[in-house]
């Protein structure tokens, strides 16, 4: 028969552990990378006001094909309440593209800094500055393309003459190739390194 070992009075608290959860950079890094954490929270703002236009946008162009698909059942071309709808689309058009604007200019903060971290110093628990650039350009990359799509179904929607055309037009705007999943990854992990 084993024998139970016998026990020693010696607590936890006397062995003089500290259990520290691992500090990202942001929590006590350079001025650089506390400048990079800003830019990079408002890449993420642009990010999540991307994606609230984007929903926005994906109701327009379904309504615009709905009143289009009624007006064409009639013979009719243009109805009368597209024009409030066009006007909106291309309201919320000018939004996307101050979103580009901004990440432009969040692309050319985080390349000026970039320059000065030579030693490509963490930023976040897993990102150093060069992946931080790289990822923006990637972000602005995507952003100017899907831009550039949404804005060729702006112009071209209201003139779709079968409801093909204008299911067509409906999905380009609502499937965005460019900003994909990689990109949603991207943000993910931005907003988990900075809790």
């Amino acid at each position: 028969m084993a024998k139970t070992p016998t026990r020693h009075n010696s607590s936890v608290d006397s062995l003089n552990l500290s259990f520290k959860s691992p500090k990202s950079p942001s929590q006590d890094g350079s001025p650089l990378t506390k400048r990079l954490i800003v830019i990079l929270q408002n890449l993420t703002t642009n990010y999540a006001s991307w994606r609230v236009y984007h929903r926005k946008g994906i109701n327009i162009c379904r309504a615009i094909e709905t009143a289009k698909c009624k007006a064409l059942e009639k013979q009719l071309q243009f109805p009368d309440d597209l024009v409030p709808f066009c006007k909106e689309l291309e309201s919320l058009l000018k939004s996307l593209e101050d979103i580009v604007e901004n990440t432009r200019g969040v692309v050319k903060q985080i390349s000026a800094l970039v320059k000065l971290d030579r030693d490509a110093n963490a930023v976040l628990k897993s990102w150093n500055s060069r992946k931080s650039e790289k990822f923006a350009e990637e972000v602005l990359r995507a952003f100017e393309e899907e831009f550039r799509i949404k804005k060729l179904v702006k112009q071209n929607i209201a003139f779709a003459l079968s409801h093909a055309e204008l299911v067509h037009m409906s999905c380009v705007w609502e499937y965005q190739f460019y900003v994909n999943a990689d990109i949603a990854m991207g943000f993910a992990i931005i907003e988990a390194e900075m809790r």
